[in-house]
């Protein structure tokens, strides 16, 4: 280094000055003048091109000796499951796991909503994290909807996404407000931002009374899980509940086609199971359930179905 300081230094040499009497600084003419003083701008330039180079190469090489010199006493980089499925350690430095609780919420829609009286409000929200999360609906801070199942895995590492419909048939007055979505997984919990619904005609308060007569309603599927990632030989539940009236029937499709039902008896793999919310137990699960599950709700008013697709991830070793 200190010899490309000197080699740059003798190139061009300081020239000597001297005080004049205005006070300023010239030149003094009975010293020679450099070879520099008679170049061009540019060409001073490019005659300090190679030297500068060489000085920014060694320095670059210091920086690289000093940078493998420290690596092996730098703290190990923590990853979040976040993104466990394809990890990458930084400056590598050796990548140790800490799995940790997380989770973010979005909504789907508009923020303002409105409605005429009697008519049909529907909201949507969708929350991932780790281990998949249970949706509760608030309206005016009061919850409006019943708590999904928590997921029953033993353990491991579990990622999903979970979508959750608050519906309402009818509207009236008191249907009037904000609503939250609040998503919690594990020890996390996010609330979502707040949608706003207005309900907005002159014949509301007539409506009370038929709104609150129980009155048919097509099927439709509240909750569901879009996507879970699961370890090889846990147990999972993939989350599907759903409301009409008549009630709907609830079954099953696997990702070989085949029917999936409440009754045991048929069953082409008795390790499914349909729970009494409707939501499928898979126990032990294996690498070939990878697929699509897709859940179905059908009543004599119509039909509704969402699909799951499951990943197994292989265990830690």
């Amino acid at each position: 280094l200190s010899s490309l300081f000197t080699l740059t230094l003798q190139s061009a040499p300081l020239l000597p000055r001297y005080k004049t009497s205005t006070g300023s600084r010239s030149p003094r003419r009975d010293i020679p003048h450099s070879p520099l003083i008679s170049m061009s701008c540019s060409q001073r330039m490019s005659s300090f091109a190679p030297r500068v180079t060489a000085l920014l190469a060694l320095c670059l090489c210091i920086f690289v000796s000093v940078d493998a010199a420290i690596l092996p006493f730098r703290t190990p980089v923590y990853i979040e499951n976040e993104n466990a499925l394809s990890p990458v350690a930084k400056y590598g430095a050796p990548a140790v796991f800490e799995v940790r609780d997380w989770v973010r919420i979005k909504n789907s829609g508009p923020r303002m909503n409105r409605v005429s009286p009697g008519g049909r409000i529907e909201l949507e929200c969708e929350a991932n994290g780790s281990p998949p999360p249970s949706v509760q609906w608030f309206h005016n801070a009061v919850p409006a909807s019943q708590e999904m199942d928590e997921n029953n895995s033993i353990g491991g590492l579990r990622l999903g996404t979970v979508r959750s419909r608050l519906v309402v048939d009818c509207a009236t007055p008191r249907h009037q407000g904000t609503y939250t979505c609040v998503a919690t997984a594990g020890t996390e919990t996010v609330i979502s931002q707040q949608s706003f619904v207005f309900v907005q005609g002159n014949n509301a308060s007539g409506l009370l009374p038929s709104c609150d007569h129980a009155s048919t309603a097509p099927p439709r599927i509240l909750t569901w899980s879009p996507s879970t990632m699961e370890t090889i030989g846990n147990d999972v539940v993939l989350p599907c509940i759903s409301v009409g009236n008549p009630r709907p029937q609830l079954y099953w499709i696997d990702s070989q086609n085949n029917l999936i039902t409440s009754r045991p008896e048929g069953q082409t793999d008795n390790r499914y199971k349909i729970m009494d919310s409707g939501e499928l137990l898979i126990s032990a699960v294996r690498w070939s359930d990878m697929g699509h599950f897709t859940c179905v709700a059908e009543s004599p008013l119509g039909r509704d179905s969402v699909t799951t697709f499951l990943y197994p991830m292989a265990k830690d070793r």
